[in-house]
């Protein structure tokens, strides 16, 4: 079991590899920006000022303390106090690399890795090996390479790497779908056989919907022509086979036809409708006199009208106006009260017996 700590620009890659295969991976944000913005911070200095000031410092981070001389501060323009707190913050930097490695490690399946690479421009600075080996208790190193040049392979480590894999033949190159940690990851894939226990019930139920849809619409249209049937033979007793509707029918709605005209002859087809008519055209306009409805009743052969009139000689008026109607036989002066400026009167109309005209042909 390996452990790989990349500290690149922005972020640190930690990568676990357990005999060839990769069985964890995580990408944290924290990268060798983090000590130039320290520096920048520090130092009141822009981006790729801090950059460079970072860079010539030559940090140790490492817990035992560096003596620097006198020369070294007035070389850089920085006081022991500033350098004391650029590497306290730089160390709180690595300490949390540190930390999420052992984060990391607890979620593993297997053992905590006995060993750690170390790569990235970021794991150049000083101590940072040292620190890193401290807090998570395993021996850290760099990658047992040498190149040409006296060129630092913690650097170039990753590119290393990259171009090594696309060097390999297909079936050489490390599948990373196939590592733990990738058929974890293809574990929590959408499938749709989690899918299949409801998709099998719905389906269920729309073949019963549609089935018992299909019966009901076959029994509906059963009871249709069982109505059908019953229509027709009740028919036979009205209309005989020759298309003639029988001698019996034909009397039974004579003698309705009869029955309801003379009810209407006893009752003098008074409707409602007709007598608020014939009301309204006998009534004199408003320009003429004033009149105001407060109730009208109507019951049997008698019209109760309770109105208000601007005078007595308006009451007299109203009365001969009414009694002209066809449908009035007599119009009554119950009572006429005087009400400040105007009077209240009621006046009962008895209607006219047979007085509607309406008739009727029974043949």
């Amino acid at each position: 079991m390996l452990g790989q700590i990349d500290i690149g620009g922005l972020y640190t890659i930690i990568n676990v590899v357990q005999d060839g295969r990769l069985v964890y991976t995580r990408k944290l944000p924290i990268g060798g920006q983090h000590f130039t913005d320290v520096v920048a911070a520090e130092m009141k200095q822009d981006a790729i000022t801090a950059e460079q000031t970072k860079l010539a410092l030559e940090l140790d981070l490492s817990p035992h303390t560096v003596e620097r001389p006198e020369s070294y501060f007035r070389m850089h323009r920085v006081t022991q106090a500033q350098l004391n707190r650029i590497i306290k913050k730089s160390r709180a930097i690595v300490d949390e690399i540190a930390a999420e490695m052992d984060r990391s490690v607890l979620s593993l399946p297997t053992e905590a890795p006995g060993e750690v690479y170390l790569s990235g421009g970021g794991a150049l600075m000083g101590g940072v090996r040292e620190t890193l080996q401290e807090k998570l208790g395993a021996r850290v190193r760099e990658y047992p390479l040498e190149l040409s040049g006296s060129e630092p392979v913690t650097l170039w480590a990753t590119a290393i790497g990259t171009a090594n894999h696309y060097r390999l033949k297909q079936t050489e190159k490390f599948d990373f779908l196939e590592s733990p940690f990738g058929n974890t990851l293809k574990g929590g894939q959408l499938s749709l056989n989690m899918f299949s226990t409801p998709i099998l019930f719905a389906a269920l139920a729309a073949i019963v919907f549609l089935a018992s849809t299909v019966f009901d619409i076959v029994q509906d249209r059963r009871q249709i022509q069982q109505y059908d049937a019953m229509i027709a033979e009740e028919s036979k007793a009205v209309i005989d086979p020759t298309g003639k509707i029988s001698a019996d029918v034909v009397r039974l709605v004579r003698e309705q036809c009869l029955s309801r005209a003379r009810n209407m002859q006893n009752e003098g087809d008074l409707r409602a409708l007709d007598i608020l008519r014939e009301l309204t055209n006998n009534t004199p306009a408003r320009s003429e006199m004033h009149f105001r409805l407060k109730r009208l009743q109507y019951t049997d052969k008698t019209v109760q009208v309770s109105a208000e009139v601007g005078s007595f000689n308006d009451v007299g008026r109203l009365s001969e106006a009414l009694n002209t109607s066809r449908l009035v036989r007599e119009v009554e002066v119950i009572s006429q009260n005087s009400m400040r400026d105007k009077v209240d009167v009621r006046l009962s109309l008895q209607l006219n017996s047979g007085s509607g005209g309406g008739s009727a042909r029974c043949q």
